[in-house]
């Protein structure tokens, strides 16, 4: 029976990826996300955006916007609340969407743009993911970032193989800016093909690649997908040379070593090994840690049962902010701003981007002769926004990241090493710009589907 690959999404955008994959009467998902482009954005945490669906009638407006896949036996049917498939069969110019009577999503990591998803689905649907993702949408949830979801979940560890009916799926861990990254091989009787997910060389764990790339050469794999990120007209040109993870923990040692005042720090929370290390630095740097009570709920929830992942003494060194003096049910300890700017030399303050307006207080309240310090470590932001504040508040501006994604350079070295027969570049603005050396691309439609049996007939024509 043959395989078909079905492609609705992350073809020439940021985020999004929805490929299906089917073979006989099962089909996997990979992503359940969401592109930071279209008619919404993806709802990144800790950033508010001013528009996002309608609450109780988001995926119908996602359907609608084709900002989803348009597989309506993947959500919960109240969520429709009675959408038909013919309703959205003439955006997609498709008479007819693929059926499965089994259905899978694969969820390659807590990045919204790859799980945004997850509260929609229905009950029947089985989601796959590695077991530190579970742990992160588990803390998502407890702290109210996000709805839980009614799928099925069932988790993996590094290299696994998981059962999927007809099919066999080998979770990967892949390096990338929030623990339990992954990617896959799916091997079929006839075929065997891999998917990178979001990936880079750059952070703490280029070990994790570096198996990857063994695991793929040991499948003699058919098919690579890959993200393309960072590819553009530039980095045709121009090497692309991002900083390693131990230069951003430096840069950030040395500024909070050096001020005299208050240090902001604006950092992606769910990449929580670095977080740890940061906040470790501020501890070494005899700094406490402060977070408003949202960070340190999630905080406290992902770390809980794991302190031996994130320096368990972290926690005797956090403060939690509050209005007033009261008790808060985390294992920290309560602190108000009126505290804080008594000794402005003593402390890290964890912002997130809704946190802002307590700069003012911050900043306006207590000595005012001694300035404070901003280090933005990979949060996503609008950086205008935040410029502007800083800007009015005479803070000083440090960007210290160095990013989630591989270098152009990168994937096209990671490509050579894998030797896939064919390659499909996807989640990049600029996909078909990929160096892809000697290795054929392939460059699907939105909407179009794919054999793998056929792949050696549609081979894009290199421009180098």
């Amino acid at each position: 029976m043959d395989h078909q690959l079905f492609f609705y999404g992350g073809l020439d955008t940021v985020g999004g990826v929805h490929i299906l994959f089917g073979h006989g009467e099962t089909g996997i998902l990979f992503d359940a996300g969401i592109a930071h482009s279209g008619l919404f954005r993806a709802p990144f945490i800790h950033v508010n955006d001013p528009i996002q669906p309608l609450k109780n009638s988001e995926i119908r407006q996602l359907l609608l916007s084709r900002m989803a896949p348009p597989i309506l036996e993947l959500y919960k049917p109240d969520a429709l609340r009675g959408l038909q498939k013919e309703n959205i069969q003439s955006l997609w110019n498709q008479s007819s969407f693929p059926t499965f009577k089994k259905l899978y999503v694969f969820v390659s990591h807590i990045h919204q743009d790859h799980m945004a998803l997850l509260p929609y689905l229905d009950q029947q649907v089985t989601v796959v993911m590695h077991e530190s993702s579970y742990l992160i949408y588990q803390a998502l949830i407890k702290a109210n970032y996000y709805p839980d979801t009614h799928a099925n979940i069932i988790t993996f560890t590094d290299q696994e193989m998981v059962e999927l009916d007809n099919f066999q799926l080998q979770g990967l861990e892949v390096d990338h800016n929030v623990l339990g990254s992954s990617g896959f091989i799916i091997r079929t009787d006839e075929h065997a093909f891999a998917f990178t997910a979001d990936w880079r060389m750059h952070g703490p764990h280029p070990e994790k690649m570096d198996k990857f790339i063994q695991t793929c050469q040991q499948a003699e794999i058919d098919l690579l997908i890959t993200e393309t990120t960072m590819v553009n007209k530039a980095s045709l040109f121009q090497k692309q040379v991002p900083a390693s993870e131990s230069l951003v923990l430096e840069n950030f040692s040395k500024i909070v070593s050096k001020s005299d005042g208050l240090v902001y720090l604006m950092a992606l929370p769910l990449d929580v090994e670095r977080t740890a290390n940061l906040l470790y630095i501020a501890k070494q740097s005899n700094r406490e840690v402060v977070m408003d009570e949202k960070i340190a709920c999630f905080w406290s929830h992902v770390t809980k049962d794991r302190n031996e992942l994130f320096h368990p003494e972290l926690a005797a060194t956090i403060h939690v902010l509050t209005s007033q003096k009261n008790e808060i049910d985390l294992p920290y300890t309560p602190i108000t701003i009126e505290e804080i700017v008594l000794e402005k030399d003593k402390y890290v303050v964890d912002l997130s981007f809704s946190s802002l307006p307590f700069l003012i207080e911050f900043e306006r309240i207590g000595d005012r002769s001694i300035q404070s310090n901003f280090i933005h470590a990979d949060a996503p932001i609008d950086r205008n926004i935040v410029m502007k504040w800083l800007e009015d508040l005479e803070i000083e501006y440090h960007n210290i990241s160095n990013g989630g994604h591989a270098t152009h350079q990168a994937i096209t070295h990671f490509i050579e090493q894998v030797k896939p027969k064919k390659v499909i570049p996807v989640h990049g603005r600029f996909p078909f710009l990929l160096n892809s050396k000697s290795i054929p691309k392939i460059h699907p439609s939105i909407s179009e589907s794919i054999s793998l049996k056929t792949l050696s007939n549609k081979v894009h024509h290199e421009i180098y």
